[in-house]
């Protein structure tokens, strides 16, 4: 699916804003956006249909500066689906998300224009991640240093990795031809970062901060049967490196991570499954199930995939059944 171009003067910058219920950590998003040293720039926020006065908060910030630009929707749809009606809006040259309970470092996107003319040839720059919450410091997560360089291909296999955060400045096009994936309503983000990243000439690692909160309300720390969007995500990635001919050690890597978050997330479920009701159960089985039948074993390193911890077995009864064996046998063989 390719997104439509917005019509209208053109900016250095169109920063993407989510907002849903975000009254709390709201203003300081924006301000630590509209402080930043480069002022052209565009600041689109989206009204994910929020219950709280996150519209009211927007509606000041639009009044006061003209660089924020308000779109509410009538129906929440999700953080994917919010930022892709905000794409059809974008005027900047670059884009880049910023999620509303987050916060740009100072001098961000100058540093990320420093980034931009040292590597013209770069069609993402990547921001260092600084992880902070209120009941953690703040703490730089190791990464590329500033001025790293990788090609598009190297850049995608990292991040499927966990070893390249995608939190970054896209060239508009990127975005034009891949939108974000809205395959799953939360866990699909990452997917679009490994895509433009795969479609890039080279992507550049910059000196620009990008603080993300950590709070036990974040989607990713609670456990319900939104964890099933880990498998949905899955799935759409390696659709996704498929369709735009991702390398072999590319598809290796997507395969074996799909692999591991699906044995992970199966413990996960088991360990949880007396909180669930029958009709749960039957979403849980039917999501393992589609999710094991699309598995591609044969790209499996076989190191992994022999590994008695993450054999690969189908179907899903079989695998449900290897599971119970070697949970026994880990039992009796502890004392050992």
């Amino acid at each position: 699916m390719e997104q439509r171009e917005s019509v209208g003067k053109a900016v250095k910058f169109s920063v993407l804003v989510a907002v849903y219920n975000a009254v709390p950590y709201l203003q300081a998003c924006l301000d630590s956006i509209l402080h930043q040293s480069v002022d052209d720039l565009q600041i689109l926020c989206v009204d994910d249909a929020s219950t709280d006065d996150s519209a009211q908060i927007l509606s000041e910030y639009a009044a006061r500066d003209k660089r924020v630009e308000v779109i509410r929707l009538d129906h929440n749809q999700g953080q994917a689906s919010a930022r892709n009606v905000a794409l059809t809006r974008a005027k900047g040259e670059w884009i880049l998300m910023v999620d509303a309970d987050d916060l740009l470092g100072e001098d961000a996107l100058e540093e990320m224009e420093r980034t931009m003319k040292r590597f013209p040839s770069a069609d993402c720059i990547v921001l260092q991640l600084v992880r902070f919450g209120a009941a953690q410091a703040t703490e730089r997560e190791d990464g590329p240093t500033p001025d790293t360089v990788f090609t598009g291909a190297e850049a995608c296999r990292a991040a499927i990795n966990w070893k390249l955060n995608g939190l970054y400045a896209g060239r508009r096009d990127l975005y034009m031809r891949m939108p974000f994936d809205d395959s799953s309503r939360v866990y699909s983000d990452d997917n679009t970062s490994r895509i433009h990243y795969l479609l890039s000439r080279q992507v550049a690692v910059s000196a620009g901060e990008y603080l993300y909160r950590q709070h036990e309300a974040s989607a990713t720390h609670r456990f319900d049967l939104r964890r099933l969007d880990f498998l949905a995500a899955n799935r759409s990635l390696r659709s996704l490196l498929e369709r735009y001919q991702a390398n072999t050690d590319i598809l290796t890597a997507c395969e074996e991570h799909c692999w591991r978050n699906f044995v992970g997330l199966y413990l996960q479920f088991r360990r949880q499954w007396a909180t669930f009701t029958p009709q749960e159960h039957q979403l849980i089985r039917f999501s393992f199930k589609e999710s094991l039948q699309a598995m591609r074993p044969e790209r499996l390193p076989c190191a992994l995939r022999w590994s008695p911890s993450w054999l690969f077995v189908r179907p899903f009864s079989l695998f449900v059944a290897y599971r119970q064996v070697l949970r026994v046998l880990k039992k009796i063989l502890k004392p050992f």
